[in-house]
């Protein structure tokens, strides 16, 4: 079997190599000493993933520390072959992250793409020196995507802008994608206003931003459209008269198609109270986001005026229920239905509000999802009742086939509906 294995070729090899882990790409040239010299090769380090969190997996800190140091050595041996890393970092110690970036700034030479997600806990602000490698990675190294993703006030306040040095280090054309988390619980928030956010027309390449609606005006994005941004995701937190919706009139959303015709919007509304004359018919509208107070709020109308005014866009819609209300539309997923059949070029659908196995079954066979995501614990299997409210031909095709009355039998034939393995999914990992 050794012999077998040390014969493959080195193309395979390094496919195999590219498809692991860090670790488990340690592990391996431990167990198979012969394809050590595979991996000193830009082909076995297609993406480097990092994840630090609190996690309460690692119970001992020695473990953790171990696991820590073996990824700085992974880092200084092979880190001139990556090109390619993503961190994910949301703990409230700073101390490792600073040793990473030393760390990749030292050895990641050739890194063309970085791509870090950071969230502070308790809303501190990032130190300068986390801060100072960043910018030094981004100097020494060839990188040509930067994708930044972090809460608002922890690199921008009135002592410092991370963007700004960004900016005056002459490294703006290297980003393309900015990402502001929601702040609304957080502290610092009252600093930051739409005057902060004026160094965004100094990305000429920006192609997609996430930002709170807040922060930013209408003539601000026009400009950056004129000159990149292809995507833009607004969020906005509770109810005000100048929010997202009022803020773009039709005017303002035909000179945007007008300069870009392919631009995507997403929205992501909380405890935001809509109405039908806010949803301009000329919006183009990716992807809708709705949680909170917002969803109980949307009737079955509104949902028919979606699927009418945006069935050639709308790409992903999701109803978070992270304050867990009750919807109030009996009616609604009839309407839900509606608007998956009418949206063509739907692909991900997330719903975790309460909802009936047989629209559950429904949804699969009018469209096969990319991303389909339902809670177990809000699935009802007594259907009886609710069927009389679907059309008598799908009611003839839930009559004809298997029919889902528990969890296994339900996943099983959502599963053969999608082509892909699905999973109802559970609160706690949602």
């Amino acid at each position: 079997m050794e012999t077998s294995i040390n014969k493959l070729p080195s193309v395979v090899i390094t496919q195999i190599l590219a498809g692991l882990n860090w670790r488990d790409k340690l592990n391996v040239i431990k167990a198979i000493t012969p394809w050590a010299v595979s991996l000193e090769s830009s082909s076995s380090w297609p993406l480097l993933t990092l994840s630090f969190t609190d996690s309460k997996v690692i119970a001992r800190e020695e473990e953790e520390e171990g696991l820590i140091n073996n990824l700085y050595v992974c880092i200084e041996k092979y880190g001139k072959y990556m090109k390619q890393i993503v961190i994910s970092y949301s703990r409230e110690e700073t101390t490792s992250l600073y040793l990473l970036l030393s760390t990749i700034s030292r050895n990641c030479v050739k890194l063309i793409s970085f791509h870090v997600y950071i969230k502070p806990k308790f809303f501190q602000i990032i130190s300068l020196p986390i801060l100072d490698k960043y910018i030094e990675i981004i100097k020494r190294t060839c990188i040509k995507d930067i994708k930044l993703r972090i809460i608002e006030s922890a690199v921008i306040s009135s002592d410092f802008n991370l963007f700004q040095e960004i900016a005056q280090n002459d490294l703006q054309n290297k980003v393309t994608s900015l990402k502001f988390s929601m702040s609304d619980f957080n502290p610092f928030v009252n600093e930051i206003n739409i005057y902060n956010f004026s160094f965004l027309e100094s990305f000429p390449n920006l192609e997609y931003l996430e930002i709170d609606q807040r922060h930013i005006t209408t003539d601000l994005i026009l400009n950056l459209v004129t000159k990149s941004l292809k995507e833009l995701t607004l969020l906005q937190v509770e109810d005000n008269d100048n929010g997202v919706l009022n803020k773009f009139s039709d005017t303002i959303w035909k000179s945007l198609l007008k300069m870009a015709p392919c631009f995507h919007f997403n929205l992501s509304l909380y405890n935001v109270n809509i109405s039908l004359d806010q949803l301009s018919p000329y919006m183009p509208l990716y992807k809708l986001t709705l949680d909170g107070a917002t969803v109980p709020y949307i009737t079955t109308t509104m949902l028919e005026d979606i699927s009418r005014k945006y069935h050639k866009t709308l790409q992903a819609f999701c109803c978070n229920n992270s304050m867990y209300y009750e919807m109030v539309d009996s009616q609604f997923e009839v309407a839900l239905l509606n608007l998956v059949k009418k949206c063509e070029n739907l692909t991900k659908l997330v719903y975790d509000y309460p909802i009936h196995s047989s629209t559950v079954l429904l949804l699969a066979k009018c469209r096969k999802f990319k991303k389909l995501k339902i809670l177990c614990c809000e699935v009802n299997y007594d259907c009886v009742e609710f069927l009389n409210n679907y059309p008598t031909q799908l009611l003839q095709w839930l009559n004809n086939c298997e029919y889902s009355y528990n969890v296994n039998s339900l996943e099983g034939s959502v599963s053969s509906l999608l082509n892909h393995k699905w999973h109802l999914v559970e609160r706690n990992k949602y």
